[in-house]
């Protein structure tokens, strides 16, 4: 069965072109059953989950996100899929390093806090070899990651009430983990430029505390240690 990129753009930029070329190198031509898929904006301010929908509708089996900031190096996409094949869970995501610095972790898994924060712990350590095996995780962040149809299927898709992004990867895995699926970070890795546009927005702080409230009201949840438990 075909998997899936499904790459998130508003337009091609420097970041798109790099991102296309590694892709192209590494994976489209060497691997025959993956597509990539461009998701542009349907209309002005088109939601995250919005457009991840229209790609998960597009497809039939497993789909990976990627985003224009992301670098895919050479064994990236080998080491996602070796868990991604042979393990249990249903959502894996990738080990992130800044690309300015990729000794420094950006990524690897998140957590939640006791007052709904959706958190990276491990931000800014130094990777001294201590994120090379997978772990499971509270959520993953939905860039550089794969869902599996599975997961799908019986979860469904993103919530597009989670406007215009921010905690829809956090919701979709408190939904995937509540259905019993594992949700995994591997050591996969990829260097990630992460974009600062969205928090120079005055509303960013707002649009983050709106979501947060209406993840946390809708799963009627407590946090343990960064684990979130259902009531």
């Amino acid at each position: 069965m075909k998997i899936s990129i499904l790459v998130p753009i508003k337009e091609r930029s420097s970041h798109y072109n790099v991102l296309y070329a590694t892709v192209h190198k590494y994976i489209l031509d060497v691997e025959r059953d993956v597509e990539f898929i461009e998701l542009f904006d349907e209309f002005e301010g088109e939601s995250f989950a919005h457009k991840i929908n229209r790609g998960m509708l597009k497809t039939e089996g497993d789909i990976v996100i990627l985003h224009t900031d992301m670098y895919v190096l050479e064994d990236w996409w080998k080491g996602l899929f070796i868990y991604v094949e042979f393990g249990s869970g249903g959502i894996y995501g990738s080990k992130m390093v800044f690309a300015n610095n990729p000794k420094i972790i950006q990524h690897f898994g998140g957590h939640i806090t006791y007052d709904g924060d959706a958190i990276h712990p491990e931000r800014g350590l130094v990777d001294m070899g201590q994120f090379d095996v997978a772990r499971e995780v509270p959520f993953v962040t939905f860039g550089g990651c794969c869902i599996k149809r599975i997961v799908i299927d019986k979860v469904g898709y993103l919530d597009e009430a989670i406007y215009p992004w921010g905690y829809e990867d956090v919701d979709y895995c408190l939904r995937a983990r509540k259905e019993g699926f594992k949700v995994v970070c591997t050591p996969a890795t990829l260097w990630h430029s992460e974009s600062k546009d969205a928090k120079t927005l005055e509303s960013f702080d707002e649009i983050i505390k709106r979501n947060r409230e209406y993840v946390m009201r809708k799963h009627n949840i407590k946090v343990e240690g960064g684990v979130p438990q259902w009531k």
